[in-house]
Formats: C-alpha cells, sequence, structure tokens
C-alpha cells in the first residue's frame, strides 16, 4: 500500500447542489469553482464561512428544476477534496484509500 493521487469527476444534471461535510457555508453551494476541504478537525467555533469542522460528511444531494432529486455519498477515510465547477460537475480528490460511492435516487 503506498499513499497515491485519486482524482474523478462528474458532470451534475443541475447547479443546485446542498450538502457536503460539515463546514460553516450558505446551504446552497457556490457552484463556481468552490473548493472544499474535508478533514475532521476539532476547533473552537469558527468566525469565518468555508472552515471545515469535527465531522466529515461527503453527501451531496442535487435537486433539479423538476423537483426529482439524487444524491452521492463517497465513502473514504483520508483528507479529501471536492470541487464544484459552473458547468455544472463535480471533482473529488483525495490522497489515497479506496474511493466507494453510494448513489441514491428518488423518489422513494
Amino acid at each position: 500500500f503506498e499513499d497515491q493521487f485519486l482524482q474523478i469527476s462528474s458532470l451534475l444534471p443541475t447547479d443546485n447542489i446542498y450538502g457536503l461535510g460539515e463546514h460553516v457555508a450558505p446551504l446552497k453551494l457556490d457552484m463556481n469553482f468552490q473548493r472544499i476541504s474535508l478533514m475532521a478537525r476539532d476547533r473552537g467555533t469558527p468566525h469565518s464561512e468555508n472552515l471545515n469542522l469535527y465531522g466529515v460528511h461527503p453527501f451531496y444531494m442535487n435537486v433539479e428544476k423538476s423537483g426529482k432529486a439524487n444524491g452521492v455519498f463517497f465513502l473514504n477515510s483520508n483528507p479529501m477534496d471536492i470541487i464544484l465547477q459552473p458547468t455544472p460537475a463535480i471533482t473529488y480528490r483525495s490522497i489515497g484509500g479506496i474511493m466507494d460511492f453510494y448513489v441514491f435516487l428518488g423518489p422513494s
């Protein structure tokens, strides 16, 4: 086993994306090349936006204009960056480990 750089990208059906970790940010995420770094840190009350907090929850929900929704959970125990792009698209980056994706499709 050795640490390695892993990256995977995907197009999204809409730019209405919510979630991605325990961090201080608006509920609807900014898709303009926003980088969200996820690594559990025990810090006091943050006083600015885009700081990650103690937990790491790499799950997002994408809500389409029709009201349909889907969600993706990215299971990886290493520090990671998630980049949101205006295409709309999402890129996951990790420094190693296994990339497990769990896809949740609605409505039931």
